[in-house]
């Protein structure tokens, strides 16, 4: 039903305002498709207990194609780089390890955003604030 109610949302909003990225924000993960557009944790982490950011255990980059980029940033477009990537090929899978550790991610496409089957996954800790 969520599904029905979003593509009928999706159809009635103009063409201009939609961004390609398919987002599937779990409770405790984050997985990102079809990047063609920036991110930014808050957009789905919306709770006033988010504010200060989000523990995080691991950012795994799965590239879609060769010299896929993928650049995480912490909160916002200037924001210090916490994660960069430039893989190699489709197999050049690349990992970076948090281990709880509170960030706000955002993802920058500015130096190019990957190939339409590159995969970003964001593994959100059990153990939030508040929780």
């Amino acid at each position: 039903m969520k599904k029905l109610i979003l593509a009928i949302l999706l159809l009635l909003l103009p063409l201009s305002a939609m961004a390609a990225n398919t987002i599937d924000a779990e409770t405790y993960s984050v997985t990102i498709t079809a990047i063609d557009s920036t991110w930014h944790y808050r957009t789905s982490y919306l709770d006033a207990k988010y504010a200060d950011g989000i523990k995080v255990e691991y950012i795994i980059f799965s590239p879609g194609a060769t010299d896929d980029i993928c650049l995480i940033r912490d909160d916002a477009s200037d924001g210090a780089i916490l994660f960069r990537a430039k893989c190699a090929d489709v197999y050049d899978q690349r990992i970076i390890y948090f281990a709880g550790q509170l960030i706000k991610p955002y993802l920058d496409v500015t130096e190019g955003a990957p190939n339409a089957s590159a995969i970003l996954t964001i593994k959100i800790s059990h153990r939030q604030k508040n929780d």
